[in-house]
């Protein structure tokens, strides 16, 4: 027989897992609509690049890298232009420099992704193909799928090792949503097989994946590259408290 404590202690465990899977329902029809856009964009392509057309794409990113990314010293020029506009003069945020800098993130990333639309023009199946792929794993993270999931199965393995709760019926309905969406247990989307289930050749699935490392490729490194332009900014600027 438990004790009031582990009753109690049981009873959030399940009522913490409900939450989460309630969370996992209320995101799936934003999850249907990335997977719809997803299928109908591959039942689409009627043909593949060759192998060497990929890795020209990789190639010529490699050498357009500079005019994708950001570099250090050219956070030094965004202070410059900052104080050329009144505009970012006088308005109270946009006068800092590193706040103008997080600012325009999205910006530059977006004219990335024209950078890198253009690059693979040369492969525009798996190019097509990795994007959509990224918009579904975007939504997963902006989803914070792959913070809940995990939470929901350890929730589990508490309610079954520690209370011996019977969670037959909790696993299959968290499973039917992971294997909808060909989500991991870790919260991931695996890609290889939600390809492999649209009758995707591993040749064609092999390349969309590179292509893909090379898109999240440079995105990562304009993260990094802000992540670090805003630290230099910081230094050498001195500003009052930072609006974070």
């Amino acid at each position: 027989m438990f004790s009031v404590i582990k009753s109690g202690f049981c009873s959030k465990l399940t009522s913490e897992f409900d939450l989460r899977m309630n969370q996992l329902t209320g995101v799936e029809r934003q999850l249907d609509s990335q997977l719809r856009s997803l299928k109908i964009g591959l039942a689409s392509i009627t043909g593949w690049s060759p192998h060497w057309a990929i890795n020209k794409f990789k190639r010529d990113i490699g050498a357009n890298l500079n005019n994708i990314v950001p570099s250090l010293s050219q956070f030094d020029e965004l202070a410059t232009l900052a104080n050329l506009c009144v505009f970012t003069q006088q308005n109270s945020m946009l006068s800092k420099p590193s706040t103008l800098a997080k600012s325009i993130k999205t910006a530059v990333k977006s004219n990335a992704d024209q950078a890198l639309t253009s690059l693979a023009s040369g492969i525009p199946s798996e190019f097509s193909a990795a994007k959509l792929v990224g918009a579904l794993k975007s939504q997963i993270k902006t989803s914070n799928v792959n913070l809940i999931v995990p939470e929901a199965k350890q929730a589990l393995n508490c309610m079954s090792g520690i209370c011996g709760t019977n969670i037959t019926s909790r696993l299959a309905t968290l499973q039917g949503f992971l294997s909808k969406f060909n989500i991991s247990e870790l919260g991931e989307l695996d890609v290889s097989a939600l390809l492999a289930s649209q009758g995707i050749g591993q040749l064609q699935i092999d390349a969309i994946n590179r292509v893909s490392e090379q898109i999240d490729g440079v995105m990562d490194r304009i993260d990094n590259a802000f992540e670090s332009g805003i630290d230099y900014i910081k230094r050498v600027i001195p500003e009052d408290d930072d609006d974070e």
